[in-house]
């Protein structure tokens, strides 16, 4: 599931951190193999910047019966906000191109958000995120 994550994805930055950690865990795998919350959870207490995220994490009640599904839906959220976040830089692109008189950019944003809202709706229609990684999120 990690593959499907980029530090992109996220704006805080002690959560942009603890994503590069997962992420530079994973590399250290070999980029196989799911990474093990608690492990990461342990390394990133330490950690400057998330130590403090983390520690809450840890004492917060989530619900485990299912977790790669909570995992997979809250992916898709992530992606989703990404993909509306882009639409909307796209617009205010257009908008200034247009006020510029730039045809052949405004040609190419338009292009570009009509990309983006083909992938906005395919992740609508989609079900569940496929699991990509073997492995439970709390391994």
């Amino acid at each position: 599931m990690t593959a499907q994550l980029a530090v992109d994805d996220f704006t805080d930055p002690r959560v942009r951190q603890l994503v590069a950690l997962a992420l530079e865990g994973r590399d250290a795998q070999g980029g196989q193999g799911a990474i093990v919350v608690n492990e990461l959870f342990a390394h990133a207490q330490e950690d400057a910047l998330c130590g403090s995220i983390v520690r809450a994490f840890s004492l917060s009640e989530m619900p485990y019966d299912d977790t790669g599904a909570a995992f997979r839906e809250s992916l898709k959220a992530l992606k989703l906000r990404r993909i509306v976040n882009e639409i909307q830089e796209v617009k205010t692109a257009h908008i200034a191109a247009e006020r510029a008189g730039q045809t052949e950019a405004m040609r190419d944003l338009l292009i570009r958000q009509n990309a983006l809202q083909q992938a906005r709706q395919r992740l609508l229609g989609a079900g569940p995120l496929p699991l990509t990684e073997v492995g439970s999120a709390n391994a």
